[in-house]
Parts: structure tokens; C-alpha cells; sequence
């Protein structure tokens, strides 16, 4: 019992040594341009980001700015001052990571074009295949919204919390086509019956 406590203390007193020698050893600034392009390629707009800093497991981004590129009036759709993206040490010991993300000051510009379409609604890039909004967790198989495009899901999102029936989190799933149906069983663990 004791060498299992004593290898325990090792691995941990070990995991806070790495921790803390991270941001002397990893310089993560040098994938700034990489995660802006990364970005930046899956959607129709651009991210800026300021110098990135490792402190132990969070990370810092002195500033954060995400652009259309539509023709809107005001094309900075999101302006942060300063973010934090943290990880919890202990999550990592048990294996389910948790991430937070802190934005200091967060400006958000919501405009619609000529065309009536929120620059929201214009970042995700378009694909030609068509879409289906459903809320997360499901409501009992019901509340499928039809969308010919990415932009066009993110209006019925929008839609849908104008008028109060908002979920926390939505799928946006590829529009399956053919016939539905459905299926009951019941089980035991071991065998089932199809009913």
C-alpha cells in the first residue's frame, strides 16, 4: 500500500513539475498563424488573433477579432480584449478533460445586410448540400427545421431563440435522403424482441 502512495505522490509531484515547465518549454505564439488559417478556412470571414502565452495549462490571447466578409456595415462581427482558455489539471488526471473559456471584454456586432441576412449568418461557409436543425438533447423526435445551406440553418437558429424556443446546443446534421422509419425492441441485456 505504501509503494502504490509513493508512486501516486511521484506521478504527481512529476505532473505539476511538467505543468509548470510548459511555457519555457512549448512556444505556442508560433502557431498563431496556423490556427488563424485554420480558422479562417472554415468560414466565410477572417480571425485575427494577438500573441498567444502559455501559463501552465491555460493559454492567453491578448485579442481576438473575427471578420466577414460580406458587404456589411460594420464587418467585425466579434472583438475580444483578452481571453483565457483553461484546462483543469485534475480532469486530466481522470482522463474527461474540462476546458474553459474566459473573454474579457467581448464585443459583439449583430447587423443585417441589404439582403435582410445577419452577418452571423454569413460566417459558417456554404455547402451545397442541404441541412437539418434540431435541438440537443432531441425533444422526443420532433422540432426538425429544413435548411438548404449553412446559412440559412444558422437564420432558423436564430429564429428559433427570437421567439423563446431557444435550446442551449443545436445539430446541424446532413439531410439524409429517402425513406424514414422506426423501430422498437425491448431488451434484457442479453436477448430482444422486435415489437
Amino acid at each position: 500500500m505504501k509503494k502504490i502512495a509513493l508512486i501516486l505522490g511521484i506521478v504527481f509531484v512529476l505532473g505539476i513539475v511538467f505543468v509548470f515547465s510548459l511555457p519555457f518549454l512549448i512556444d505556442v505564439n508560433q502557431y498563431r498563424g496556423k490556427i488563424e488559417k485554420l480558422v479562417s478556412d472554415q468560414i466565410q470571414g477572417s480571425v485575427e488573433l494577438g500573441a498567444l502565452k502559455l501559463r501552465g495549462l491555460s493559454i492567453r490571447v491578448e485579442k481576438i477579432k473575427l471578420s466577414t466578409l460580406d458587404g456589411y456595415e460594420h464587418d467585425t462581427v466579434l472583438l475580444v480584449r483578452d481571453a483565457r482558455v483553461k484546462i483543469s489539471f485534475l480532469s486530466l488526471l481522470t482522463l474527461s478533460p474540462s476546458v474553459t473559456i474566459v473573454l474579457e471584454e467581448p464585443q459583439i456586432q449583430v447587423v443585417k445586410n441589404k439582403e435582410g441576412v445577419l452577418n452571423l449568418a454569413s460566417l459558417p461557409k456554404q455547402t451545397p448540400e442541404k441541412k437539418v436543425v434540431k435541438e440537443a438533447p432531441p425533444k422526443k423526435g420532433k422540432g426538425a427545421l429544413p435548411a438548404e445551406n449553412n446559412k440559412e440553418a444558422m437564420n432558423k437558429i436564430l429564429e428559433l431563440r427570437e421567439f423563446g424556443k431557444a435550446s442551449e446546443t443545436y445539430l446541424l446534421e446532413e439531410w439524409l435522403r429517402g425513406e424514414e422509419f422506426s423501430m422498437f425492441a425491448l431488451t434484457d441485456g442479453k436477448t430482444y424482441q422486435i415489437i
